[in-house]
């Protein structure tokens, strides 16, 4: 019995021993546990901040005073996200970039349409108006000599376009807003006045007009007599295409003023110093689909001419009308009547200054 209880004792003692160590195991795995438990917490902390920080639009970069597991942890769940979630780091991101560049966009418009409105604002700066006159034709001489008549054109600029009024137009506007003619009686004079305005202000210019004896009067008809046409060393021809003028001189006096039309911008006359060397009465030009009387060639394929004429012989009314302005492919254009004296009265050899 003796014997018996001893063993039990010591079996007691061993269970007892036994529990004892088992609490003790299990404390210390409790303890164990505890570190990786808040390490999850960590992880799930810095997880919630770095989404957090995509939804307030940030890069979703997880700070370093995190532990290296539970930034690599945070950076996988943000990436892993599903792409179409509206609080996904790199959806944000990406609809950051596309604000920014929608944004630079609308400021390079606005900066495109503000230089483009300056722009126009310096081509639209109004400027006080100016005005010159210049004969365009004249002396020229009708009703048998009675009459003698010019014709005076404004040279104008101004912004807005400058109201242009003569004092006398005896054409009734026939020549254009710009161009006045003024028919004059024997040993009459006349001061004509132009005045121009616009909403800026106005200017004045004045030229003055004298009678002159002409080819139909007694005076002009010894003056005329001792013209010797059969020397062309004794003439010259100038033409002015900014005034789109040609002067016809006699030994340095002025005896013929014509208006002409030259080259186009796209079409230019050629400038400089030449001779008339042939002249052909009529010529077709297929090119242009058109044709012209009373050809005097200069250069090459430069020559005064007339107004053009179509294929039936009749004259172009609308080429007709543009004389006084460059309307020609580089020839210089005249009317009907004048190419008609120059052809038939101006001898060959006669040189020819053309410049602007």
């Amino acid at each position: 019995m003796k014997i018996n209880l001893k063993i039990f004792n010591v079996l007691i003692i061993l269970i007892t021993l036994a529990i004892s160590l088992c609490l003790i195991v299990s404390a210390c795995s409790s303890r164990l546990a505890q570190p990786n438990n808040e390490q999850s917490n960590n992880e799930n902390t810095v997880s919630v901040k770095s989404s957090t920080q995509g939804d307030s639009g940030g890069d979703g970069t997880v700070s370093s005073s995190e532990s290296s597991v539970a930034q690599e942890s945070s950076i996988k769940v943000i990436n892993g996200s599903d792409n179409g979630s509206d609080g996904s780091g790199n959806n944000q991101e990406t609809g950051n970039e596309n604000s920014s560049s929608q944004s630079k966009e609308s400021i390079v418009s606005t900066e495109s349409t503000s230089t483009e409105n300056s722009q126009q604002a310096k081509e639209e700066v109004l400027e006080k108006p100016s005005v010159k006159l210049s004969i365009i034709k004249g002396p020229e001489y009708a009703q048998d000599g009675a009459i003698c008549y010019y014709r005076v054109r404004a040279e104008v600029t101004g912004n807005p376009a400058p109201q242009i009024i003569f004092s006398k137009d005896d054409s009734k506007g026939t020549w254009g807003s710009d161009i006045a003619q003024i028919n004059l009686t024997q040993n009459e004079a006349y001061n004509l006045v132009c005045d121009v305005k616009n909403s800026v202000g106005s200017s004045t210019s004045s030229i003055t007009l004298n009678w002159i004896a002409g080819d139909n009067t007694s005076t002009s008809n010894e003056t005329t007599s001792s013209i010797d046409y059969s020397n062309p060393g004794n003439f010259r021809i100038d033409v002015n295409l900014t005034a789109q003028l040609v002067s016809v001189y006699y030994n340095d006096n002025l005896i013929k003023s014509l208006i002409c039309s030259g080259g186009t911008a796209e079409n230019p006359t050629i400038t400089g110093t030449f001779t008339t060397n042939q002249k052909i009465y009529y010529a077709w030009v297929p090119k242009f689909n058109e044709g012209a009387y009373y050809w005097t060639r200069f250069y090459g394929a430069y020559l005064f001419h007339s107004v053009p004429f179509d294929k039936d012989g009749n004259m172009i009314a609308e080429e007709a009308n543009k004389i006084g302005t460059p309307a020609s492919h580089g020839c210089v254009r005249m009317a009907l009547e004048d190419a008609k004296w120059f052809y038939e009265t101006l001898p060959l050899g006669i040189k020819v200054t053309i410049h602007y």
